[in-house]
């Protein structure tokens, strides 16, 4: 993949001895989820005791992908002719939050927990795009690659009431990072000029990206308040995600070192998406 990339700016550079063809883009727009799977599943548990304790409890899904959210994107590109260019796309991505809401009720004491999820990335894409239409306005398809590298954060709050005079209250940020995402990316657009130099651009993207996070890793914990992070072991604040788990155990009981991370078998987030985006687009060479 780095070899892409540097075969394509070396073909821009190149190009730009001449002019002719290149052009800057700079947009944004907003990415909707595709593919979507479950994030996260909050429940709803209430425990009445009478002659026979009932206990319900209820469970949902909150569905998305980590792909969806703001997007703002930049690109340098060049027309090799009226009906042919290349793009190198660099964007930024603000992820889009799911919230799910966990409860506990027996009696009067009552707990629930708030969680947030949400990711943030820096994306490239080389893409070929293939132009039609008339001068003014101008269709194109555009079909490619894409990479880059994401951040999730999840946020949990917890609040605990009913079980004495002052409530109970602690909160866990974890962050999920490491290694790069990879996938394809396809769509079309519409160039409208404005004159010679400047053209309005509008596009659909499909990005179909698989990302395999290396890391996760307790990056905040606190207690009514006070900061707890620094009693957890390594093992509790860090997880490495493997293809192969081993567990050893010694009359039940785990020898897993503390003050190693813990292992988690590997598993993909979802960060397919359906952005929609509007832009400039300036033309430092002939069209």
């Amino acid at each position: 993949m780095k070899r892409i990339y540097i075969i394509s700016i070396v073909v821009l550079v190149s190009l730009h001895v001449n002019g002719q063809g290149l052009y800057l883009k700079f947009g944004g727009g907003y990415a909707v989820p595709m593919g979507s799977q479950s994030l996260m599943e909050p429940t709803e548990t209430t425990q009445i005791a009478g002659n026979s304790t009932v206990v319900t409890t209820e469970t949902t899904s909150v569905k998305g992908s980590y792909g969806a959210g703001v997007v703002i994107n930049g690109a340098v590109g060049f027309k090799f002719s009226p009906f042919i260019g290349l793009d190198l796309n660099l964007f930024y991505q603000l992820g889009k939050e799911y919230n799910g809401k966990s409860s506990t009720q027996s009696g009067s004491a009552s707990a629930t927990i708030d969680q947030t999820k949400k990711s943030t990335g820096y994306f490239a894409a080389p893409t070929m795009m293939f132009m039609a239409g008339t001068e003014n306005v101008r269709p194109y398809a555009v079909v490619g690659v894409i990479t880059g590298f994401v951040k999730l954060t999840d946020e949990s709050n917890l609040l605990i009431t009913g079980t004495r005079d002052i409530p109970i209250s602690a909160t866990l940020v974890e962050e999920t990072k490491g290694n790069m995402a990879f996938g394809f990316r396809g769509g079309i657009g519409v160039d409208v000029n404005i004159n010679s130099t400047l053209s309005l651009y509008a596009e659909g993207i499909f990005n179909s990206i698989s990302y395999y996070p290396e890391e996760s890793e307790i990056v905040k914990a606190t207690s009514d308040g006070d900061n707890v992070l620094d009693g957890l072991t390594v093992s509790a604040k860090k997880t490495k995600y493997v293809d192969e788990v081993s567990v050893i155990t010694i009359d039940g009981s785990e020898t897993s070192d503390p003050e190693e991370p813990s292992e988690e078998l590997r598993k993909p987030l979802p960060l397919s998406s359906l952005s929609l985006s509007v832009g400039l687009k300036i033309k430092l060479g002939s069209d």
